[in-house]
């Protein structure tokens, strides 16, 4: 169960960024600075899921009101998606099954 919810997080962390990469680059016009894309869908560049952390880290000290879209999508994303995905579940709600011989 552990491993399960480690996945889970690990794996809404990654869309949650990938995400908010994207805002970033979209807000900022997809400005030649922000490094290469690693493939375009249509014409829209799509950067590395992780460059976000990079240009956080290079220019998020001087200009912090840059990254205010990308971290309200980052956050929403994560938030919602952890919400959901540890939201109790309800108890004694039958769950479907599939019958045997014996049950027929």
């Amino acid at each position: 169960m552990k491993l399960q919810r480690t996945i889970q997080t690990l794996g809404v962390w990654l869309l949650a960024s990938f995400l908010a990469t994207e805002v970033f680059a979209w807000t900022r016009g997809f400005h030649p600075w922000l490094g290469h894309p690693l493939c375009h869908a249509g014409v829209w560049p799509v950067y590395h899921p992780f460059a976000i952390w990079r240009w956080a880290w290079a220019w998020g000290w001087s200009a912090p009101e840059a990254f205010r879209e990308a971290g309200i999508a980052f956050a929403m994303v994560f938030g919602g998606l952890m919400i959901a995905s540890f939201w109790p579940k309800p108890p004694g709600k039958p769950q479907a099954q599939w019958s045997n011989r014996r049950n027929l």
